[in-house]
């Protein structure tokens, strides 16, 4: 199963999670122009899956009830991801 915590939508879209409805926007055409397929024919298939990716990213942040669930569970899943690396530190000091 696909983690879409890692890298974080934000990431993806070279954001900030703070960013507005208005950035999330002209990231994602921006960087569709980039890795758009017919601008990379050298690498069509990189280019694929990284607009694939582009585009997901963009779906769940431009759709705020999305961007919200996403916010939220992307929160706990750092948190947790915190307490893991705490307590693997703490086990390696013993």
């Amino acid at each position: 199963m696909k983690n879409i915590y890692e890298p974080s939508y934000y990431r993806v879209l070279c954001l900030e999670p703070d960013a507005t409805q208005e950035k999330i926007k002209s990231s994602y055409k921006g960087l569709l122009k980039i890795y758009h397929p017919d601008k990379n024919p050298n690498d069509e298939n990189f280019a694929k899956e990284k607009t694939q990716e582009i585009r997901e990213a963009f779906d769940a942040l431009s759709n705020m009830p999305t961007k919200t669930k996403y916010d939220s569970d992307l929160k706990k899943y750092l948190e947790e991801m915190v307490e893991r690396k705490i307590k693997i530190a703490e086990a390696e000091r013993i």
